[in-house]
């Protein structure tokens, strides 16, 4: 998946993290050694790439590298967005 290949170049090339670490289920901190300015690095460089945004309340939840795969993978799909959009905007009273 282009999106999963895309992820894994940023967080090895950009932020120097081990391909061999790179596996579902490792935790971005504890296991991928991603403290919260990497991490807010890593999305950064996600979302000027890919053209997304990833909400706060989604990126603050973002434990594993499975979840920010699929955090990417979510916003990347274009019904997805919009999907996202009515979300916040029901949450924050304007759906």
């Amino acid at each position: 998946m282009l999106t999963s290949h895309q992820v894994h170049e940023v967080l090895v090339g950009h932020l120097g993290v081990d391909p061999t670490r790179l596996l579902g289920g490792a935790r971005l901190n504890e296991d991928l050694g991603l403290d919260s300015l990497a991490l807010t690095e890593a999305l950064i460089l996600l979302e000027d790439e890919l053209a997304i945004s990833i909400p706060d309340p989604v990126q603050a939840n973002l434990l594993t590298l499975d979840d920010l795969l699929a955090a990417v993978a979510f916003q990347v799909t274009p019904s997805a967005q919009q999907s996202m959009k009515n979300t916040l905007d029901t949450i924050k009273g304007r759906g």
